[in-house]
């Protein structure tokens, strides 16, 4: 399962939330400039679909379009109505501030799914501290806060790793592809 149907629920109403404020997810449109290119040298050349695993408010396609307008760009969201249906797969899926996020017990289904959408690669980076804001239930937002070296002990259960672009106290950003 890669979702609660209660945790949908909890993501739907926080994206209402900071929808107001300009949603969740603006952060990766300042990285579009990088990770395109990026992903064409770690992973290859050929990418000409992008899926932003967990959009949020879609600053990433917005952007893309902008500066890659032959990339075609789809969004994946189970937090938001109308990005919610189940992906189709792409060249490439860009999944940045969004494993953590997933129920610890569903982080396996996700990163299977994520290996079983992409084509050539992916580019996995979460976030490695708490959040500032909560779920309606009280919860800290980011549900899974781990070391740099878990996360890359998760993904290498379902990819090999093409290059760590960056780590930081915050967060790493590594380049894969599926074993």
């Amino acid at each position: 399962m890669l979702y609660s149907e209660d945790y949908q629920k909890q993501l739907q109403q926080v994206h209402k939330e900071h929808k107001l404020n300009g949603g969740w997810g603006g952060g990766v449109s300042t990285k579009v400039k990088w990770i395109i290119p990026k992903a064409k040298t770690y992973c290859d050349k050929r990418i000409s679909s992008v899926l932003d695993y967990g959009c949020g408010s879609g600053k990433f396609k917005e952007e893309c379009n902008k500066l890659f307008p032959e990339i075609e760009v789809s969004e994946y969201d189970p937090g938001i109505l109308d990005k919610d249906s189940p992906p189709k797969p792409k060249d490439f899926v860009v999944c940045v501030d969004v494993l953590e996020h997933i129920e610890p017990n569903s982080l396996d289904e996700v990163l299977q799914h994520i290996r079983d959408l992409n084509i050539y690669g992916a580019l996995l980076q979460p976030c490695l501290v708490k959040a500032d804001t909560l779920l309606p239930d009280g919860r800290n937002a980011h549900l899974i806060v781990k070391s740099a070296y878990w996360w890359l002990s998760q993904f290498e259960k379902y990819f090999e790793r093409r290059h760590i672009y960056y780590a930081t106290q915050y967060h790493i950003a590594v380049f894969v592809e599926n074993k």
